[in-house]
């Protein structure tokens, strides 16, 4: 994922305000797909669904998938919680996982 602008206030949280709101990747060693969110995406959301890009499997080597989890909508935007996890691209590949981060999504 590309970073935007963040929120100097709360560091925790990135704001984002541009389209697309978010580019999330998948990549494994045979493969990769993106995905553009715009905010007419997560306008139409729910609670609870998932953004993630086309999964077609693999090997399980050298794997990075980002998704995009929404966990809160009200009339202003969308909070979602960001992911990006994996395997090494080894031949006994082992997983990995990065911290999640809350993102803040201002809709006009």
């Amino acid at each position: 994922m590309s970073e935007k602008k963040i929120n100097t206030e709360n560091p925790e949280t990135m704001v984002i305000t541009e389209e697309p709101m978010v580019t999330l990747e998948y990549w494994d060693f045979n493969h990769s797909d993106t995905l553009d969110v715009y905010a007419s995406d997560l306008k139409n959301a729910k609670v609870g669904d998932v953004f993630d890009p086309q999964q077609n499997g693999g090997c399980g080597r050298g794997i990075h998938s980002e998704t995009l989890t929404v966990v809160y909508k009200d009339a202003t935007g969308v909070a979602a919680v960001y992911s990006c996890s994996g395997t090494t691209d080894s031949p006994d590949p082992k997983d990995w996982e990065d911290e999640d981060r809350l993102i803040w999504f201002r809709i006009h």
